[in-house]
């Protein structure tokens, strides 16, 4: 699997498509949304992406709730976050990466390498090296006279 990751969006809990699916299946919200999460992942961990297949038992045994009721907010999603196995803004919200991870990864590790430089200012005798500075235990520690 080569994204181990999907995106969720910031509007997505208030999104009022999942308040009509649950009074289409007469569910709560709460279930719709946990239907719709593991569909996304599912989706996600699908090839080709965006397809989800779950099992509507294993479902309904993960959540808690009957089969029948994840197999009414299946139906419910019809046509408004699902056709057939797709998830229909599948391709909008979880577009192909746009650029290669190799750039942020180099600056990333630079601004680490940084950020630890800037943590090793002082080096004592002991584990310094060559080219180090060196200096002595009253520089180093306040409490030294």
């Amino acid at each position: 699997m080569a994204n181990s990751w999907l995106r969720l969006w910031h509007d997505m809990p208030d999104d009022p498509k999942w308040r009509t699916i649950a009074e289409i299946a007469n569910e709560p919200i709460s279930t719709v949304q946990a239907i719709y999460l593991r569909l996304l992942v599912a989706s996600s961990q699908n090839d080709p992406r965006g397809e989800a297949h779950i099992n509507p038992v294993v479902t309904a045994s993960a959540l808690g709730i009957q089969p029948e009721s994840v197999l009414r907010i299946l139906e419910a999603m019809q046509g408004l976050v699902m056709n057939g196995d797709h998830l229909t803004g599948w391709e909008r919200r979880q577009p192909a990466r746009e650029d290669p991870s190799t750039d942020r990864v180099r600056e990333f590790r630079k601004r680490n390498v940084t950020r630890r430089n800037a943590r090793s200012v002082f080096v004592t005798q002991r584990n310094a090296d060559s080219s180090s500075e060196t200096l002595k235990p009253s520089e180093i520690s306040p409490f030294a006279h």
